[in-house]
């Protein structure tokens, strides 16, 4: 599998429209403070899965998760 860099993963999220700022200014923060839930979680998953022929999964994230985490969880991943 290829490596998928970190600003792939940051315009696969903004092109997601999930969240309503950049998700480069966003990293630093939880998941919960953006708003993201267990269905924009998955509506990521699947925009990951279709751009980068990846998958993730959600179960280890947690409210408390940044989306650093995130992003990070998938780079080591790929």
């Amino acid at each position: 599998m290829n490596q998928i860099s970190e600003e792939t993963l940051l315009k696969v999220i903004d092109d997601s429209k999930t969240l309503c700022i950049s998700a480069a200014l966003a990293k630093d923060k939880r998941l919960s403070d953006l708003g993201l839930d267990s269905l924009d979680l998955i509506s990521l998953s699947m925009a990951f899965e279709d751009a980068c022929q990846m998958s993730i999964s959600t179960q280890k994230l947690t409210p408390q998760s940044t989306l650093e985490d995130l992003i990070k969880n998938l780079v080591s991943t790929s």
